[in-house]
């Protein structure tokens, strides 16, 4: 191919991949600056203050642009380009006293409590234009040049996000035998409805380090063995800030709601119980875990298209039902060879996984958009009760007829529960 030869042909509906690496130029750049203070204070012999401060600015860039000879709708003919600016601050502030003593030569105690508040800023702008009159500069350098109707801005600024915690823990070692450990969180966030800013997390824990024990001294088949049980709530605030405020979409001359206020919404909690063993055989030539673990997620946090005629298009809320997570996950590990020269470890670990949402009564919940000539706005999954998380939603295949073409129960007018997108089990393999 000659240098100057076009690497697309005009009027093509064939995209040529090594033209769009030729055509397509995008880059962004992200600068980070991470820095924090910490201050302690021993006030007493075991009786330690300590404060914390960090933050984190990040400023983001993108340019992008694409030649006018790419075969793509809409950019065919024009090109386009597009500048865009994200900025992100974040600050923590944390404040904690650490206790820590020994009762006697056998029984000890160490806890903890503390305060820390987080705040998070993220707010960005961005430019698009087509239809340069020149090529010889880059599009994002002169995005004056682009024609007036063509030329797209936007700007947002996310809601302040703001977390208020409390939390207090506390480690009781008796003989290195019997380890007993609590915890307990107050978080205040204020991504959630005014009336529900606040959660309370709490955990209890136990492990017996059965090797310490008289009746396994002089044993060369365990270095360690212990068995854990535990029971605990957490919580999930991990989705936009201001989902249960009123947000607005800004357009030319125009402003349109565009989030529903929820002021009931709250955090979304996992309970979980687990039991499980670690296990060192042969002075560390074998070693593993076992663990049997059941979850149960309530207040699923969810974004619904709002049912219309409505003030805007979406709103959050939380799923009234239960999603159960079970399963056993097992962790094997050997010293293949080990001495002076040469250390060889190989590993292998197993999940065994179950999913489930039980006792749902909201209104049906499609999921799995599609996207593609015939089938745009449809969807391939569905939310229900008795089944697996995002279940395949679809008309059920049947095979081909004598012509070739396609069969489906029912003719394809009715949708079946088809498949289970969500692994049985995991596998895994590693060495070093």
């Amino acid at each position: 191919r000659k240098a100057n030869d076009s690497l697309d042909r005009p009027g093509g509906d064939i995209i040529n991949p090594l033209a769009m690496l030729e055509e397509y130029d995008d880059n962004a750049r992200v600068s980070s600056v991470l820095a924090s203070a910490s201050l302690g204070y021993r006030i007493l012999d075991n009786l330690e203050y300590r404060f914390l401060y960090g933050i984190n600015h990040q400023v983001g860039v993108r340019r992008a642009q694409v030649e006018p000879t790419t075969q793509i709708e809409g950019i065919q003919g024009r090109g386009i380009a597009f500048y865009g600016n994200n900025e992100l601050n974040t600050q923590v502030f944390t404040h904690t006293l650490n206790y820590n003593t020994d009762f006697s030569e056998a029984f000890s105690l160490n806890a903890l409590v503390g305060y820390e508040y987080q705040k998070f800023n993220f707010q960005g702008a961005a430019i698009t234009g087509q239809d340069f009159t020149s090529n010889l500069v880059s599009y994002t350098n002169i995005l004056q040049n682009a024609t007036q109707t063509s030329i797209r801005t936007s700007s947002f600024a996310d809601p302040l996000s703001e977390l208020q915690s409390y939390f207090g823990r506390a480690i009781l070692n008796f003989r290195d035998r019997y380890l007993f450990t609590a915890t307990i969180r107050a978080d205040g966030s204020s991504k959630f409805g005014e009336n529900n800013r606040y959660g309370y997390f709490p955990s209890f824990a136990a492990a017996w380090n059965i090797a310490n024990e008289d009746f396994m001294s002089g044993s060369d088949l365990f270095t360690q063995l212990k068995l854990r049980a535990g029971f605990g709530i957490t919580g999930n605030q991990e989705f936009p800030a201001g989902s249960a405020q009123a947000q607005y979409t800004f357009g030319q001359g125009s402003i349109a709601l565009a989030n529903v206020a929820n002021p009931d919404l709250k955090w979304e909690s996992t309970k979980q119980i687990n039991v499980g063993v670690d296990f060192d055989l042969f002075r560390g030539k074998f070693y593993g875990a076992v663990d049997y673990f059941r979850k149960n997620t309530t207040d699923l946090l969810f974004n619904f298209s709002a049912i219309q005629p409505a003030p805007a298009t979406r709103y959050w809320i939380n799923l009234p039902g239960n999603l159960y997570n079970s399963g056993v996950e097992i962790s094997l590990n050997t010293a293949l060879i080990r001495n002076a020269d040469l250390n060889w470890n190989l590993g292998v670990n197993a999940s065994i996984l179950k999913n489930e949402l039980q006792d749902y009564t909201g209104p049906s919940v499609l999921t799995g958009a599609l996207s593609g000539q015939g089938v745009s706005g449809a969807t391939s999954q569905r939310l229900a009760s008795g089944y697996p998380l995002n279940a395949f939603y679809l008309r059920q295949y049947t095979g081909l007829d004598a012509a070739g073409n396609s069969t489906y129960t029912d003719k394809g007018n009715t949708l079946y529960f088809v498949g289970d997108p969500n692994p049985n089990q995991l596998l895994g393999i590693s060495t070093d």
